[in-house]
């Protein structure tokens, strides 16, 4: 059953899947970071192909992510938001506490359902949403994503085909837009971008 239920997700035609191979500068990137999740260094590296100054993580966690970003983008300064103190089950932010790129880290605490981010609105290049699943979750952290996004922005969201909050606010949200949404095979990431960081698909299928 749980087979069946995740092909037909895979086979949803809304977000077009791609390849790692189909971002520019991605594939040859060279990343410093955690090996847990490579999703980490496809954002990194997406933030440094965009020449992004500005990056917002909704969802902190332990931090991993927003450490990996700034290391690998030295221009970049990062927002992440989380729970507030002591209301998490983690140690919100330790992957870089007292490291170097801490300076260039901002973290912010909130509940994203009912946290202020309108001093933010307009100013990142790249956002990225990981915060709680559930439908309601994913559509109040899309709506302030979109809301936060530069002109010529990207935002990333993990958790698609996984998790049914994301993959059915996607696929609705798909539909909808300006421009595609593009999940990126063998990761979490789905991707929507004003930047000239997709390879065309013309290009892609001549192998170029």
């Amino acid at each position: 059953m749980l087979r069946r239920a995740v092909t037909k997700r895979l086979g949803a035609r809304a977000i077009i899947d791609i390849r790692v191979g189909d971002l520019r500068g991605v594939p040859d990137a060279v990343i410093e970071g955690y090996v847990d999740d490579h999703s980490r260094a496809v954002l990194a590296a997406l933030c440094r192909e965009a020449g992004a100054r500005t990056f917002f993580e909704i969802g902190t966690s332990r931090g991993r992510t927003a450490w990996t970003v700034a290391r690998n983008n030295p221009e970049c300064h990062v927002y992440t938001l989380d729970l507030p103190a002591g209301a998490a089950e983690w140690d919100i932010g330790e992957a870089y506490h007292g490291m170097p790129e801490e300076g260039r880290i901002t973290t912010l605490h909130g509940d994203s359902a009912s946290f202020d981010f309108s001093p933010y609105a307009g100013r990142m290049d790249l956002v990225f949403v990981d915060g709680a699943h559930p439908d309601a979750d994913v559509s109040n952290d899309t709506e302030w994503a979109f809301e936060l996004l530069a002109a010529g922005g990207t935002i990333a969201w993990d958790g698609h085909p996984a998790v049914p909050g994301v993959y059915r606010r996607l696929n609705e949200l798909a539909r909808t837009l300006d421009r595609p949404l593009y999940h990126v095979r063998g990761t979490g990431l789905v991707i929507y971008t004003q930047a000239d960081v997709v390879v065309p698909a013309g290009r892609r299928a001549r192998g170029l």
